[in-house]
């Protein structure tokens, strides 16, 4: 899709840009914990396993699993499953941002299911230097019927290119319910 490289590893933790290129395939595992070191508590332990495909056709595929380890005594549990889909409209460069419309669709184990959609937008300001930003609308289907919108946005600067890059990023997120619109 004439993209460049940089566009064919994640840079940023949260904002997303364009699509894996066909035929690649890409793992990432997170592990989150979340506890006071200082009282000596069990912390509780995310785990989040995705594995990213590049499909051909601008089109690229993610699966989830998201785990939680309520604290070091207790089973592992799964807390949601997820799919992903990515379409970048236009090979790299030939419209402003690239955009790449994402829908992704979550099933959580204990709590109603939910939708995701973002556009997706980034291209490069200089050789090394490349920004991302994301309009983010998710839903709850069922229960209080939440809706989140948010805008994240990143950029980063290539160091060693294809392997150590520094960068900077931020996410701003408005909810609400239905009973409160």
């Amino acid at each position: 899709y004439n993209q460049p490289v940089w566009t064919t590893k994640r840079r940023f933790p949260t904002t997303r840009v364009y699509v894996l290129p066909e035929n690649k395939v890409e793992l990432e595992y997170w592990l989150l914990m979340e506890g006071n070191l200082e009282d000596n508590t069990d912390p509780k332990y995310t785990g989040i396993y995705e594995i990213e495909f590049g499909l051909g056709h601008r089109l690229q595929s993610d699966f989830y699993l998201k785990t939680v380890q309520k604290d070091s005594n207790s089973p592992i549990e799964i807390l949601s499953q997820s799919i992903e889909l990515r379409y970048a409209f236009f090979d790299w460069g030939k419209v402003f941002g690239n955009p790449t419309v994402y829908i992704e669709w979550i099933r959580q184990s204990a709590k109603p299911q939910k939708g995701e959609l973002k556009l997706l937008l980034g291209d490069e300001i200089s050789e090394r230097l490349f920004w991302g930003f994301n309009l983010i609308y998710e839903r709850v289907l069922g229960g209080d019927a939440a809706q989140e919108y948010a805008l994240s946005g990143g950029v980063a600067y290539s160091l060693i290119d294809g392997y150590l890059s520094v960068g900077l990023e931020t996410k701003v997120v408005a909810e609400d319910v239905k009973s409160e619109r």
